[in-house]
């Protein structure tokens, strides 16, 4: 498939490559855990898992 193969997962980073204007997967999740007690972020942030099909590209 190409460079398909790359931009496709690369979008979950950054949307902005097709034009749209959110923010990349890992900008809403460190804001959602910023927005969290203070004594819990280390523990969020340390508990991360990347799981399902999209871990699989290469």
């Amino acid at each position: 498939i190409g460079p398909a193969r790359f931009r496709a997962p690369e979008l979950l980073f950054r949307p902005d490559l097709i034009g749209d204007e959110s923010e990349g997967i890992h900008e809403v999740l460190a804001f959602a855990i910023q927005k969290s007690d203070m004594d819990l972020r280390r523990t969020l942030f340390s508990n991360i898992v990347l799981s399902g099909g999209s871990t699989l590209l290469k």
